[in-house]
C-alpha cells in the first residue's frame, strides 16, 4: 500500500488530507512540524510527501531542501501545500526541490488523485485497490 506523509501544522487541514488520503486506499502518515516529519523518516520511507509550505519553525521549502540534501529522502517525491499564492514562493520551492506546488482550496480531490497516481507510477508503486 503507498505511503503518503502530510506534514502539516493545522490540525483540521491535517485530518482533512489524511482522510482523503486514505479514501485513496493509501497509508497516512502524519506530522505536524518538519522537526516531527524528519522523526518520522527515521522509521518510515513514504512514497511521497505533502508538506505546509507555512509552519512555525521551518517551512516547507526549508524541510523539502534539507530532504534533497539526505540520501535517503532525496528522490521521495514532495508536494508543497500552501495558501500562499505567490509566483515566487512557488518558484523559491521548486528552486529548492519541491516537485510541484498546491494552493490549499485549488485542488480538487480527483486532480489530487491523479497527482499522486502519477508520482506512484513513476516510482513503479501501484495502487492496489
Amino acid at each position: 500500500m503507498p505511503t503518503i506523509l502530510i506534514v502539516e501544522d493545522h490540525e483540521d487541514t491535517l485530518e482533512v488530507m489524511a482522510r482523503i488520503v486514505a479514501s485513496f486506499s493509501y497509508r497516512p502518515l502524519r506530522a505536524h512540524t518538519a522537526e516531527a516529519a524528519f522523526a518520522v523518516l527515521v522509521t518510515e520511507k513514504p512514497n511521497i510527501i505533502i508538506v505546509d509550505g507555512m509552519m512555525p519553525g521551518m517551512n516547507g521549502a526549508e524541510f523539502t531542501r534539507l530532504c534533497r540534501a539526505d540520501s535517503a529522502t532525496a528522490r521521495i517525491p514532495i508536494i508543497l501545500h500552501t495558501a500562499i499564492i505567490d509566483p515566487q514562493f512557488s518558484r523559491d520551492a521548486i528552486e529548492k526541490g519541491v516537485n510541484e506546488v498546491w494552493h490549499k482550496g485549488k485542488l480538487d480531490i480527483d486532480e489530487m488523485r491523479e497527482r499522486l497516481e502519477h508520482y506512484l507510477a513513476a516510482s513503479g508503486e501501484k495502487n492496489l485497490d
